[in-house]
This record gives structure tokens, C-alpha cells and sequence, in this order.
């Protein structure tokens, strides 16, 4: 997602908001919600522009969105303009090329699934924290802030945007924090490394000096089929309930804790590094 350039190294911390009051998953969901409709618009208009023969900008994005009341705070409205704007461009950039290079003209469809619901983002000029130890998140119009706990080890971090995501079962708050550290190439000065990212392993670098590395993410890999065995035997059990009944509820809400437990181990190899290179070759 665009956002502006800093010279220091950032993280991203992912914070679980479990036990939130009613008020508090009403509000949340009503902002997810408001950002879901503001992207449908924005691919709505961006896809009467591009029937034009016009290839929106961020900043003519951002433009058509002013005006009017919203639930969102208006950098919420500007970073899903600038997403859409990202997308676009790569995805033309990438699909021009390639469609250039095999049939000769361009026959482009650029994102037009509607979503219902979307992350929201804050960046760092809104966020807030109280005394209380919560951020606040300001919202659109007259509306109250949203008040979510926040972990007292970000308290004194330099935030430099906020995200709420669902994450299978629960709530997350994505933080992207600055931790001071300069940005230096892990290259010696001169040299050069080029990455092809591969369906099975991760990716594969190499360097003009002739270095080698595969990340092979097996660790990562082993989660998945899994989650997919796991699942295959409740979608089954699914299939024979009756919609809406109590057992089908419960089989419901033991897919999304296996889908939240999935993306936990995914979190924790990332963060503790097991997710090692498998092959590492000097020509």
C-alpha cells in the first residue's frame, strides 16, 4: 500500500482484539463496512473512467472522493483510493506486458470484484493514545472515535500507521512501527541481487557476484494442507446439517479457530525466522 517513504526500517506488529464490548464490534464493523462501500464506488468510477479511454491517478481518486458525509476519517478514504490506484498500475503494467508480448494488443480487465467489507487504515497524523492505554481512532463526520486496547509495549513506539483487519475469528490491529534503525543494503556497495518468486518455494535470489540463495518457506508450506485436511472432514459434516442450525454454528466457528490457528503458526515461524533457506550455493 503507498504510503510515504521514511530512511529507517519498519515493522509491522499485529495486536489481537479479543473481548472488545458490543459497542465497540458494532462501531468496528460499521467502519469496515463504510470502507467496503467506498471501495465498490471507487471501482465503479474507475471502471466508467477506464470504459473512457482514462486511467485514474491516486490524486483523481482522492479528488472524486471529497464531498459529503462519510463514516470513515478522511485518510481512511485517501489510502483506499491511493490502494486501488496501486493496484491498477501494476496490474496494467504487468498484463500490458505480458499481453504486448504474446497477442500483440492489450485486452486489460482491471479489479472489479465489489467487496463488502475492507481493512481501514489510519496513518500516524490520527492516531492517538489516551492515558488509558488505548488508541484512538478518529472516524468521519460527528461520529465518536473508535477506542481499541493497545498492548503497552507500543505505547512509546513511533506508529507510523494503523490497519483493523478480521482475521478468521477475532479482530486484529496491523501497527506498522519505525524502530530508528537506518535502512542499509545487505549488498556490498556495487553489487546487485535479482529475485524470482516461485510457486513452491518461496523465492530464489541471486547476485552479480555470483551468490545464490533458495527460501524454500517449508515450514510455511506444512500449515496449509493441514488447514485443508482439517477442513475438507467439517465441510462435510456442513454439508449434512441443516442451514442456521445450532451444530452447524458449531462447526462454523471451529473452521475460523483453525483458520486463526493457521494464521498464528504462519505468524510465529515468520517472527522467529524457521522458515530458513534451504539451499545456499556459491558458483
Amino acid at each position: 500500500m503507498p504510503d510515504k517513504q521514511t530512511s529507517t526500517q519498519c515493522v509491522v506488529r499485529l495486536a489481537a482484539l479479543r473481548g472488545l464490548s458490543l459497542v465497540t464490534l458494532l462501531q468496528r464493523q460499521a467502519l469496515r463496512q463504510a470502507a467496503g462501500g467506498w471501495g465498490t464506488d471507487l471501482l465503479t468510477f474507475q471502471a466508467q473512467t477506464r470504459a473512457q479511454g482514462q486511467w485514474l491517478s491516486a490524486a483523481a481518486l482522492e479528488q472524486a472522493t471529497k464531498g459529503g458525509q462519510s463514516a470513515l476519517h478522511r485518510q481512511s478514504v485517501c489510502t483506499l483510493a491511493q490502494t486501488l490506484a496501486a493496484t491498477v498500475d501494476g496490474h496494467r503494467t504487468a498484463e500490458r506486458r505480458r499481453e504486448l508480448a504474446e497477442t500483440g494488443y492489450l485486452q486489460t480487465q482491471s479489479p472489479h470484484h465489489p467487496e463488502g467489507y475492507q481493512t481501514v487504515v489510519w496513518k500516524d497524523q490520527a492516531l492517538t493514545v489516551l492515558p488509558s492505554g488505548e488508541v484512538r481512532l478518529p472516524t468521519g463526520g460527528q461520529r465518536p472515535p473508535l477506542l481499541l486496547p493497545l498492548p503497552a509495549e507500543y505505547h512509546a513506539a513511533t506508529r507510523r500507521r494503523a490497519a483493523l483487519t478480521w482475521r478468521a475469528e477475532h479482530d486484529e490491529l496491523c501497527l506498522t512501527l519505525d524502530t530508528g534503525a537506518s535502512r542499509s543494503s545487505p549488498l556490498p556497495a556495487g553489487e546487485v541481487a535479482g529475485v524470482d518468486l516461485g510457486e513452491v518455494h518461496i523465492a530464489a535470489v541471486t547476485t552479480t557476484t555470483r551468490h545464490a540463495l533458495v527460501v524454500s518457506g517449508r515450514q510455511l508450506r506444512a500449515c496449509k494442507p493441514w488447514r485443508n485436511q482439517v477442513h475438507s472432514v467439517l465441510q462435510e459434516q456442513l454439508r449434512r446439517c441443516q442451514a442456521r442450525s445450532r451444530r452447524s454454528r458449531r462447526l462454523t466457528a471451529r473452521k475460523a479457530r483453525l483458520s486463526a490457528k493457521r494464521y498464528r503458526q504462519i505468524s510465529c515461524t515468520r517472527r522467529r525466522g524457521r522458515s530458513s533457506p534451504s539451499a545456499r550455493a556459491r558458483a
